[in-house]
């Protein structure tokens, strides 16, 4: 079959020429427009440079200019200028939003209000009401936001949300399903593929995960970093130890710890094997340490929980405990040790 060639003289603006083709209308309603289909680009006036393939693509522009709208109702209702919607009904209840990128059917599909959003793929941010500046790249990317949002990034695939879905600001969920059931919360980061059901919705702020199904310790934590699963052993790096703020300059009523040698004398590491509740858990792991429990009762004896902080008990179901703060106690323990050794040195 011979190519068709199409007359581009006959197709002009100024004398409102179009020419159809098995049925379907192509137009150049303004300067530099194109239109494609039924009821392209049918509200323009004076915006130029819009591009419209599609039925029912752009049909709501009138002055506004340099939109792409490829696909069935893509960019539908828009008013606003420099969108680029490619794929079905991509943007298509945006009104006058600026500089959004749409790419993949449905994607950025209900937000109504918002700019210099980018989704590329099937779906992706096709929840999301209204928000700025966020970046949403995989098929379903984003569909955790389906309020208000601003300022996210999302990559990877995802199912869609576990829930209701919710709005948040500045989180970045990287990995397949990263942050699957997420139902509101700002600043979280969250790297790692997800594979794990929770039992409600995920809430919190500046919270940090970090690896395959890493999950913190409750669903509303904030504030906590968590490295890795259950399944990892070993934590590794080329120093021996954590550097922490110590500067005297940013503390205040400093005194000498109270507790020491008594307190140390009632400690009582163990040597265990890890039978975890969770079944994906750690199993048949011989190690040693303390029990939170014990740890716990012994602040609380001594007073102590607040200063201390030995035992985290965000989530009451699973204690955790933090060995590290008690070197002040075992270096005052020692000190204690050591006077008393000083004294029987000088009877």
């Amino acid at each position: 079959m011979p190519l068709a060639y199409l007359n581009v003289d006959v197709i002009n603006p100024s004398t409102i020429n179009n020419v159809t083709v098995s049925g379907v209308v192509i137009d150049s309603p303004t300067t530099d427009s194109i239109a494609v289909g039924t009821n392209a680009l049918q509200s323009i006036t004076t915006g130029i440079q819009n591009i419209a393939i599609g039925t029912d693509a752009l049909t709501a522009v009138t002055t506004q200019s340099d939109n792409v709208a490829i696909g069935h109702q893509a960019l539908q209702i828009n008013a606003g200028g420099a969108n680029t919607a490619v794929g079905s009904r991509a943007l298509e209840a945006a009104t006058n939003g600026l500089q959004n990128d749409a790419f993949g059917a449905f994607s950025l599909l209900s937000i109504t209000s918002g700019n210099y959003n980018t989704a590329l793929g099937g779906n992706a941010g096709g929840f999301l009401s209204s928000g700025n500046k966020n970046t949403f790249v995989g098929f379903g990317a984003g569909s955790m936001f389906n309020s208000i949002a601003d300022n996210n990034v999302v990559v990877g695939n995802s199912e869609g949300f576990a829930f209701s879905g919710g709005s948040g600001n500045n989180n970045t969920f990287v990995g397949k399903d990263a942050g699957w059931a997420f139902s509101g919360g700002n600043n979280n980061v969250v790297l790692g593929k997800f594979t794990v059901s929770y039992a409600g919705q995920i809430t919190g702020s500046n919270n940090i995960q970090i690896g395959v199904d890493s999950i913190k310790a409750s669903l509303t934590a904030s504030n906590s970093i968590t490295l890795g699963n259950s399944s990892n052993n070993v934590l590794r790096c080329a120093v021996t130890s954590i550097t922490s703020l110590s500067d005297a300059r940013d503390k205040k009523d400093v005194s000498p710890i109270e507790l020491g040698l008594d307190f140390v004398k009632e400690l009582n590491p163990v040597k265990f094997v890890w039978d975890e509740r969770d079944e994906n858990g750690k199993h048949n792991v011989v190690d040693s340490g303390f029990i939170a429990q014990d740890l716990k009762a012994l602040e609380d004896k001594y007073n102590a929980a607040e200063v201390l902080k030995l035992v985290y008990d965000e989530n009451p179901e699973k204690l955790e405990a933090s060995y590290g703060r008690l070197v002040p106690v075992l270096v005052q323990a020692i000190k204690d040790l050591a006077a008393k050794v000083e004294q029987l040195e000088n009877k």
